[in-house]
């Protein structure tokens, strides 16, 4: 297909699964402390008071891109390119918990996250062969997860991808028609819809008019910001609606199921400045339903679950827990 890029990584293949029965005893976690020699050296390791690691960034050992590339494409007489693309692909190791998820990390664990995401993607733009990246996690099977240890993934592509480019074009075009961003728009809809689960003095969370999967959430900014880095002094804001983001989740579908978050930024400022027209996103996305024929033969999805109905059942599930948590237990009759 024309503006399509395909990355071939034969070599993750490879990779351990630890969601599969075996037979046996189970391969030890390469993320868990006390494990450190089955996984590469870290590029950024930060400590506790104990001098414990408490959040490590490594290289993947089945990268999707390697730093070997040169990024130089060749084309056929056809008109298909070819590259050894250069690329960079890490892993961010969230907490020594093996059992630790999304749900159960305190505010303070996921602004380290935010903050460790910040630290190695400003060292990754340095690297001028790289021109897009992308910070996305997979929690479960179902959303393409091979191990249950919390961690985020980091990789650097040697080119913006054809899709993220239509959309900033279309948005762009979008603001110059409207004189008002897209995003401010949508976020005006949402409070008028009642699509809203959450918000702060910074951030808001809301099930998205157009969302594709049953309680699927995006986290932006009240301000036009298109930058993850131009968050960063409001990181405590963002931990704290991350963590009562899941939360919320975990109790309106009774387990914390799989899902797939992403970061959505505008490109590099160097490339372009759009934060007239774009937003910086946390995009969630569970997997409670699947892709199947119709999906992946029109691109369109089907919902069972209106946003209206997912952001009311979010809301009352925070209502029921407030009032859960400000009443006294009960105290037994003698």
């Amino acid at each position: 297909m024309v503006g399509s890029e395909i990355i071939l990584a034969t070599g993750r293949d490879l990779r351990p699964n630890h969601f599969l029965p075996k037979d046996g005893e189970e391969s030890p976690c390469p993320f868990c402390p006390g494990n450190e020699h089955l996984a590469p050296d870290p590029q950024l390791e930060w400590k506790d008071d104990r001098r414990r690691w408490k959040l490590r960034v490594i290289p993947n050992k089945f990268p999707a891109v390697r730093v070997e590339g040169n990024s130089t494409f060749l084309v056929d007489s056809t008109g298909f390119g070819i590259a050894d693309a250069h690329g960079v692909h890490d892993i961010l190791v969230e907490t020594p918990r093996h059992d630790a998820t999304h749900a159960t990390l305190s505010v303070a664990e996921h602004q380290d996250i935010l903050w460790a995401i910040r630290n190695r993607t400003n060292d990754l733009r340095g690297d001028t062969r790289l021109h897009y990246l992308v910070v996305f996690k997979n929690f479960g099977l179902a959303a393409g997860a091979s191990l249950p240890h919390p961690h985020t993934q980091i990789i650097g592509l040697p080119f913006i991808p054809a899709k993220l480019l239509e959309r900033w074009n279309r948005l762009e075009k979008d603001y110059y028609q409207h004189g008002v961003s897209c995003f401010a728009r949508a976020l005006q809809k949402a409070r008028i819809e009642k699509l809203v689960v959450l918000e702060n003095d910074r951030f808001i969370c809301y099930c998205p008019y157009e969302s594709r999967v049953p309680f699927e959430m995006w986290i932006l900014p009240n301000d036009n910001i298109a930058h993850f880095d131009d968050l960063s002094a409001s990181y405590g804001q963002l931990a704290s609606m991350l963590a009562k983001t899941f939360h919320l989740l975990e109790l309106a579908v009774g387990f914390l199921p799989p899902f797939n978050l992403f970061l959505d930024e505008g490109p590099t400022k160097q490339h372009r400045n759009c934060d007239r027209f774009y937003r910086v996103r946390i995009r969630i996305v569970p997997r409670l339903t699947c892709m199947a024929g119709f999906e992946f033969a029109t691109g369109c999805f089907i919902n069972s679950v209106p946003p209206e109905q997912a952001a009311k059942r979010l809301r009352e599930v925070d209502a029921t827990a407030a009032f859960t948590a400000a009443t006294p237990a009960a105290v037994p009759v003698a």
